[in-house]
């Protein structure tokens, strides 16, 4: 009697298993030994129905959920990932997520959620990544990530937060990225970032903030990207970025900046991408851009500046690209950018006009045949064209009618690179150019005869060209053995 009912003991353990092993038909679930991961994305579920015990992944996405039982996480205390974003959550009750102390991600974003004030994070240690983003957020409450000591990435955007209390953000050591882009913040308490001495990406594009309060990045040494494009910040000031010694990117783009206090970008040493455009700076003054010995990318077009200062560029060596166009420069000054030696790309404000006016001396304003014949590009169906194949280079020339005659095709230096586009050919409107009563001799000369000359192509030569593409496409696959990457 007592060997029967320790067997329907172990019936009953079994069956008690298998009840709270269930998943809902709908949803894909798999066990392991860390428990239940359960997959119920877009099943159309308007609540959280029972599930396994031991469930510790938890995915309802995409669903139709309007509140969450408040005995959510004791019913599953193994619990380490929750994903509920894109559902019709308004409210969360306090003691939710009480009994989740094993939580390392909490997903709620895009939800319809308008405080956090009562939600109680306190006891989630071991959380390192909360999303709230895309809800109708307006206040947090200064005490409500108070505890959560080992939180890396704490996701705000897209809400309709207002300002940012001094004591809301802090009590986060281990914060590393905080995204609070797109709300209605106007202001920033000049405390606020104070103790994220780990913080790694800041987001604070798409806001109304007007003003950066002084030491407000101070004790963000560890900072490496800053976004503040989009809002209406009016100055710089001076000491507005000190000690940031780490950044790389700052993005200020899209604002109302008139002013730059210098020497506000010289505490920098690592920055290399620095975003001024679209702002309303008039004038780049002395020393403004000095001792940036890292700066790569200087983005200063679509400003009102009409005066550049002939110190504005100082020890910046490594400057690659300067763009400045749509501004309103009349005149450089002598040495403006000079000992810019790894400067390549200056904008097309900056053309042969202004550059040769800046210094004389230096630029033939009128062009020479040689250019003609430099600068021409013809289009026409015999041409010459390189390409790539097993057994090296190869150049291959192409006339009307011909196929692939071994007198076209000529070997160049194996295992080099090579392309289809065509090169230059000496056709006889390009003769005519060169050969005009009175041959082009500036830039508008040039012009002229070019735009005669394609007037003057008939409709049959452009038929001849394009029926001429498909030959010399099949002559570089023939080529390659029959494959397309040339």
């Amino acid at each position: 009697m007592k060997k029967e009912r320790c067997y329907f003991f172990v019936v009953l353990l079994v069956c008690a298993k298998l009840v709270n092993a269930s998943c809902p038909s709908t949803c894909s679930c798999s066990n392991s030994t860390s428990g239940f991961y359960v997959n119920c994305y877009s099943k159309s579920f308007e609540s959280i129905p029972d599930l396994p015990n031991d469930t510790y992944n938890l995915n309802f996405a995409y669903n139709s959920i309007h509140d969450i039982d408040v005995k959510f996480c004791e019913k599953m205390p193994l619990l380490q990932t929750i994903y509920i974003y894109n559902n019709l959550i308004e409210e969360i009750p306090n003691a939710t997520f009480k009994d989740c102390h094993q939580l390392i991600t909490l997903d709620i974003d895009d939800n319809k959620l308008k405080s956090i004030a009562k939600m109680d994070f306190s006891s989630l240690r071991q959380l390192r990544t909360l999303d709230l983003s895309s809800n109708e957020i307006e206040a947090i409450n200064p005490e409500v990530f108070r505890n959560l000591t080992s939180l890396e990435r704490l996701d705000l955007g897209s809400n309709k937060i207002h300002n940012i209390e001094e004591n809301t953000l802090r009590h986060l050591p281990n914060l590393r990225y905080l995204f609070m882009e797109e709300n209605n913040i106007s202001s920033i308490n000049s405390i606020s970032f104070q103790e994220m001495p780990n913080l790694y990406y800041l987001y604070l594009q798409n806001n109304r903030i007007t003003d950066i309060p002084r030491d407000t990045f101070y004790n963000l040494s560890q900072l490496y990207r800053l976004y503040l494009f989009n809002n209406k910040i009016q100055s710089i000031e001076s000491d507005t970025f000190d000690n940031m010694t780490h950044l790389y990117y700052l993005h200020l783009s899209n604002n109302e900046i008139s002013t730059i206090k210098q020497p506000a970008f010289t505490n920098l040493p690592k920055l290399q991408y620095l975003h001024l455009n679209y702002n309303k700076i008039q004038s780049i003054e002395s020393n403004t851009f000095v001792n940036m010995t890292n700066l790569h990318y200087l983005y200063l077009q679509n400003n009102e500046i009409s005066t550049i200062q002939p110190l504005a560029f100082i020890n910046i060596p490594r400057l690659y690209t300067l763009y400045l166009f749509n501004n309103k420069i009349q005149f450089i000054q002598s040495y403006t950018f000079v000992n810019m030696t790894n400067l390549y790309n200056l904008d097309r404000l900056l053309s042969a006009t202004i550059t040769a006016r800046q210094t004389p001396g230096m630029h033939n304003p009128r062009i020479s045949a040689q250019t003609v014949r430099n600068r021409l590009r013809e289009a026409g169906d015999e041409s010459r064209f390189r390409l790539r194949r097993s057994d090296g280079r190869m150049r291959v020339y192409r006339r009307q009618n011909e196929r692939y005659a071994d007198a076209c095709v000529h070997e160049c230096d194996r295992f080099g690179g090579g392309g289809g586009g065509m090169m230059d050919n000496g056709r006889c409107h390009v003769v005519r150019v060169r050969r005009r009563h009175q041959p082009p001799e500036s830039v508008n000369q040039l012009r002229a005869a070019l735009m005669e000359e394609w007037n003057n192509i008939s409709q049959a030569f452009i038929q001849r060209l394009i029926g001429s593409m498909r030959r010399r496409l099949t002559a570089v696959i023939n080529a390659r053995g029959g494959h397309t990457r040339y």
